[in-house]
């Protein structure tokens, strides 16, 4: 039930989108951070039901509780709003409650599948990327074979009434991505039973293995989603947001350039004339440069670079300053904890050892000032966090995937705001340049690889 009189009201982009949401019988909203596609979603549901429910919101882990904050926002109570999270037991005790919305993360269906057998009059998809194109099917001690997920919500909840999905990133990688989402959604928007006829019709082999899109392909894909997908960026309305991008380049200490070259030529990690690790393969060398250009090795932490431009950015122009600090490796967490520890300067961390519901505690007491750095793993939360109470972040190593460095940098930004501030501190003349260089370019994690595989090919000639 409603539980009190409703304020907001939309702006002229969020009126726009539910007059889409009218035409359609499923939509699909493309909508950039910041830009309220949650607000817009619960608004086009209130309008159409006089009797909401039962709602089935999945989402990432760390986007549920914005669902509920704007749940909450819109009038509905506590005990509208249930979480299908826990062990088995837990979910099994919570889907039968009296609640409105039931809200799950995306992996919980692994241990209760049954979710698709109950009724639900709404289905909808937030952050709808993890729906792929079909993986290959991983072994799994616990459950077997484990469970496709793409192919779990593809094929259950045809016969829900209304349907959504929710993204400001709907293609990453390839159109090929729109496949798996606009199947979810509805399979008639394509008009294709099979992905293979899809990527058959209207995309062309570059060898040796990638797919792209043809112009006949182009022109068809971009005629269906104009007609039944509802898309929005920042810069379509003026309301700030804007991102100013600047990076920081910092000198490789002659020891650690002596182990850069030597990775590079011969494909050895060697340390004071210690070999302690040989490859053949490219990848791997890849994580090894990462490593160092964190300031580590195999031995450990060894070189302060990056370290010294952290202690000179929060003690000089960033100084009592609120800010997001990303790391992708948990030693770089631990190490900038013990220097800002030193600092005498208040700081909490976020990484795969700290359980979701204590990362929700952790980035609300953050928004709330009670600390003044953020340290944190960007996979962690890069999906439905606002961390707009800080207009700055600074990547201490970036994330390779596209997707995940998005969403990383977009979690500070704030519509009523003019900016926000991205800073990349990246070791300069290495390859780190060209991790940068490949994601401001938006390449694919595929273009990147092969952009830096033909670096270390060009570096050992």
């Amino acid at each position: 039930m409603i539980n009190k009189i409703i304020t907001r009201k939309p702006r002229d982009y969020q009126i726009d989108a539910l007059r889409y949401s009218e035409n359609v019988y499923h939509p699909a909203y493309f909508i950039e951070p910041r830009l309220g596609k949650t607000f817009i979603t619960i608004r086009d549901i209130k309008k159409r039901f006089t009797d909401i429910g039962p709602v089935l919101i999945i989402a990432p882990y760390s986007a549920l509780y914005g669902w509920e904050r704007e749940l909450s926002l819109e009038g509905f109570n506590q005990n509208d709003i249930v979480y299908l999270t826990g062990e088995r037991v837990e979910k099994e005790k919570s889907i039968v409650k009296d609640g409105i919305f039931f809200l799950i993360n995306k992996e919980a269906f692994i241990s209760f599948p049954e979710i698709a057998k109950f009724y639900w009059q709404v289905v909808i998809v937030d952050e709808a990327t993890f729906l792929k194109c079909t993986p290959c099917v991983n072994w799994s001690k616990r459950y077997g074979k484990r469970p496709n997920i793409s192919k779990f919500y593809t094929e259950n909840f045809r016969f829900v009434k209304r349907r959504y999905v929710l993204t400001g990133t709907p293609m990453t990688e390839s159109e090929l991505d729109y496949y798996m989402i606009l199947k979810f959604l509805d399979p008639s928007i394509l008009g294709y039973s099979n992905i293979w006829a899809f990527k058959h019709d209207n995309f062309a082999l570059i060898p040796p293995h990638e797919y792209a899109i043809t112009s006949k392909g182009k022109d068809f894909l971009t005629e269906r989603l104009a007609k039944y997908c509802f898309f929005l960026a920042r810069k379509d309305v003026d309301l700030g947001g804007e991102q100013i991008f600047q990076t920081r380049k910092v000198k490789l200490p002659q020891k650690a350039r002596k182990i850069y070259e030597k990775i590079i030529k011969d494909f050895l990690l060697v340390v004071d004339e210690e070999i302690l690790d040989v490859t053949d393969f490219k990848i791997e060398t890849i994580s090894w440069l990462r490593n160092l250009f964190g300031g580590f090795v195999q031995s450990g932490f060894m070189f302060e670079h990056k370290i010294d431009e952290i202690r000179s950015l929060v003690l000089g122009e960033l100084k009592n300053k609120k800010l997001i600090i990303w790391c992708e490796f948990t030693n770089e967490i631990l190490l900038l904890r013990k220097n800002l520890t030193e600092l005498k300067i208040q700081h909490d961390f976020i990484n795969g050892d700290v359980p979701p519901m204590k990362r929700t505690n952790i980035y609300r007491s953050f928004n709330n000032g009670n600390f003044q750095i953020l340290i944190a793993n960007p996979h962690c939360l890069q999906y439905g966090v606002d961390l707009s109470s800080t207009d700055t972040m600074i990547f201490y190593s970036t994330p390779l995937g596209l997707e995940t460095r998005l969403q990383a940098q977009d979690r500070n930004i704030s519509i009523h705001s003019s900016s926000s501030y991205v800073i990349d501190i990246i070791c300069e003349d290495t390859i780190e340049e060209d991790f940068i260089a490949s994601l401001h370019s938006k390449e694919t994690k595929r273009q990147l690889i092969k952009r830096i595989v033909d670096r270390i090919m060009k570096g050992r000639s």
